[in-house]
C-alpha cells in the first residue's frame, strides 16, 4: 500500500501534467538564458575556466533560475507510463538526453517530450508526457512524431528487447496507449478508443511489424493462432481481411490492432466498431488503415463499403480514400 501511494504521489503531483509542463517552461527558460549568456566571450570555459565555473555557482543562487513562462502555448497530448513491478522494468535513462534525441528525430519544433525517471519502491519507473504547439508554427510530420516514440518505448525497455516474447508482455500496455493516440489523431470524433477483449489472434493488445519482409511470418503466426483459437468464422473473416491488408501495405513499420476497436462517447456508450486497424509510418508519413468485412455472399461488398462510410463520416473524417474489395471495404486516412 506504501508502494501504491509513492507511486501516485509521484504521477498526480511531483510529475502531474501541470508540473511537467511547469518544468518544461522553466528548462526552456533556462537554456535560453544560458545561449545568451554565452555569446559573452568573457563566460565560456575557454577563456577563463574558474570564472564560468563561478558564473555558473552565482547564477544558481541568483534570479537566472527562476521560473521563465513559456513564449509558446503547449498542450497536454499523452502520457506513456514505464512501471516496475519489482520483476520487470524499464533501464535507466537519461532524460535530457531523450528529449534533445525525440526532437533530432521529429525534426520540428511543434511537438516536446519531458521525461520523468525516478527510483521507486519496486525499481525503477518512467514516464514521458507528450506535449503539442498550439501556436502557428512549423509543424513535424506526424509519422516522425510516432516513429520516434515507438523507438523510446523499445529503448526503454532495451534490456529486454532481444526476447521478443518477454518485451512484448511487458511493453504491451505502452504501445497500446502509444496506438490509441496515433488513431485518435485520425479520428476527430472518437472520444474514447478501447481494444475489444474478445476474438484476438494474439496475446497482445498489438503487433508490431518493422519490415515488410517479415510480415509474410507474421500473417503465418496470425492465421495459425485464428484457428487454434477457433475463433468464431465472422471474426476469423475480419482477420483474414487485415492480413491481406498489411501484407499487401506499402513499405515501412506497421503496428496491427489484434482486436477489434470499439469507439466511445464521453458516457461509455460505443458508437462504432472497427473490423479491423492497422498504423503504417513511412518517414514522415503516418497511415490509419481500417477494414470493414462482412462474411455474406449477396451484396457483401456493398455493404461494407456503405457501413465504413457512415463509420467515417460519425467519427468526424473529413479526408479519406475508401475502396470496395471482395466481401469487405478499405479505409485510408493519411496525416
Amino acid at each position: 500500500m506504501i508502494s501504491s501511494l509513492l507511486d501516485y504521489l509521484q504521477e498526480e503531483t511531483y510529475s502531474s501534467e501541470s508540473a511537467n509542463r511547469y518544468k518544461l517552461d522553466r528548462i526552456g527558460g533556462l537554456i535560453e538564458s544560458l545561449d545568451k549568456s554565452l555569446a559573452n566571450s568573457s563566460r565560456t570555459p575557454a577563456s577563463s575556466k574558474s570564472r564560468f565555473v563561478n558564473w555558473i555557482l552565482g547564477a544558481k543562487a541568483a534570479e537566472f533560475w527562476g521560473y521563465r513562462p513559456g513564449k509558446l502555448n503547449w498542450h497536454h497530448r499523452l502520457r506513456l507510463r514505464f512501471m516496475s513491478d519489482g520483476y520487470f522494468g524499464p533501464d535507466k535513462i537519461k532524460p535530457l538526453t531523450e528529449a534533445t534525441r525525440f526532437a533530432d528525430e521529429v525534426n520540428g519544433s511543434h511537438w516536446k517530450i519531458f521525461v520523468t525517471s525516478y527510483a521507486g519502491p519496486q525499481g525503477s519507473n518512467c514516464f514521458v508526457d507528450l506535449y503539442e504547439c498550439g501556436d502557428n508554427i512549423k509543424r513535424a510530420d506526424e509519422g516522425r512524431v510516432g516513429k520516434a516514440l515507438l523507438s523510446f518505448i523499445r529503448r526503454c525497455y532495451a534490456t529486454h528487447f532481444r526476447l521478443p516474447l518477454v518485451f512484448a508482455w511487458i511493453s504491451d500496455e505502452s504501445t497500446s496507449d502509444l496506438f490509441r493516440y496515433l488513431l485518435s489523431r485520425g479520428l476527430p470524433k472518437a472520444l474514447r478508443l478501447r481494444l475489444d477483449g474478445r476474438g484476438g489472434f494474439s496475446d497482445y493488445s498489438i503487433n508490431v511489424v518493422d519490415q515488410k519482409a517479415k510480415r509474410s511470418n507474421w500473417s503465418r503466426e496470425a492465421a495459425w493462432e485464428t484457428r487454434r483459437r477457433k475463433i468464431h468464422e465472422d471474426r476469423a473473416w475480419e482477420i483474414e481481411c487485415l492480413r491481406r491488408e498489411v501484407r499487401g501495405a506499402l513499405v515501412g513499420t506497421v503496428m496491427v490492432a489484434t482486436r477489434a476497436v470499439i469507439v466511445e462517447d464521453a458516457n461509455h456508450k460505443m458508437i462504432a466498431e472497427l473490423d479491423g486497424v492497422f498504423i503504417r509510418f513511412n518517414r514522415g508519413l503516418l497511415e490509419i488503415v481500417v477494414v470493414e468485412a462482412k462474411n455474406t455472399r449477396k451484396g457483401a461488398s456493398n455493404q461494407a463499403l456503405k457501413e465504413l462510410t457512415q463509420k467515417m463520416e460519425k467519427l468526424g473524417v473529413e479526408s479519406s480514400r475508401i475502396e470496395k474489395k471482395e466481401h469487405y471495404a478499405v479505409a485510408s486516412i493519411t496525416l
